[in-house]
């Protein structure tokens, strides 16, 4: 099967382990099938531990370590200043090229508002001194997940599984952000993610699968994998009336801008 030029800019592999995936035989069949490459997000120090060796030496695979507004909630109660002290220290050795996933979640609900914010502002902060880029969560908190990140003008990165509004989204790459659509642009209730990807410059836009979460059509229900990207490529390019093809190569060149790599 032919992957050329597919890009996913979200994979946990650790999760896609734990859900039952032959991660290794995955990025195999996607090496082989000269895919473009993509982000595998840490979440934990087991997380690392995984995922550093497997995607050590493969080619255009990146990785991402942040603390993400669930690390409030574990059973030693860290405080944010505490968590960015232990991670700053952790980027130093040079495995990530981003910081990330980071946000806000009102949902879940982890810690409390003023605690999500300050982890929040803290890795921005970071990120600004360190000169690297960042991957954005953000699950019923919009609105003010956009307020911060306005209150960081030289940060940019990824926002990571949009489900906001265009016009959000407009703001955002207007101050030179990329904006990442996963699987659920292909369910039936997401109208307002459609809509936020057709309304976008092309030259912002990144593809990703969040594996082993949100599978597209005809795949939802399953344990997600990398692969699963095609059928996210082939809805987004269907719905922005472009080639598939030429979609390809245009969010390969987005990705390639993003992390430094050369344009071919």
């Amino acid at each position: 099967m032919s992957f050329t030029d597919l890009v996913d800019s979200h994979f946990h592999l650790l999760s896609m382990k734990n859900a039952g995936i032959d991660c290794a035989g995955v990025l195999s069949d996607l090496e082989a099938g000269n895919w473009g490459g993509g982000i595998a997000v840490c979440l934990s120090d087991e997380d690392c531990a995984y995922t550093l060796p497997l995607v050590r030496g493969r080619k255009n695979i990146f990785c991402a370590l942040g603390c993400g507004p669930w690390d409030l909630d574990r059973a030693d109660r860290p405080s944010p200043e505490s968590l960015v002290t232990d991670l700053e220290r952790k980027l130093g050795t040079g495995d990530f090229a981003f910081i990330g996933e980071f946000g806000l979640d009102a949902y879940w609900q982890y810690g409390t508002p003023e605690s999500q914010e300050k982890l929040m502002h803290l890795q921005l902060e970071l990120s600004a001194a360190l000169n690297r880029p960042v991957i954005i969560h953000s699950r019923d908190a919009g609105t003010r997940t956009l307020e911060i990140l306005l209150q960081h003008p030289g940060v940019r990165g990824i926002f990571h599984c949009y489900s906001y509004t265009a016009d959000a989204a407009l703001k955002l790459a207007g101050r030179g952000w990329y904006i990442s659509f996963a699987g659920n642009i292909t369910y039936k209730k997401s109208d307002a993610v459609r809509s936020a990807l057709c309304a976008l410059p092309k030259e912002c836009v990144l593809m990703e699968t969040d594996s082993p979460y949100l599978a597209p059509v005809p795949h939802r229900g399953r344990p997600c994998d990398p692969r699963m990207v095609k059928d996210t490529y082939a809805a987004s390019a269907a719905l922005r009336g472009v080639d598939e093809l030429s979609w390809r190569a245009t969010v390969l060149e987005n990705f390639r801008r993003l992390t430094g790599e050369p344009c071919q």
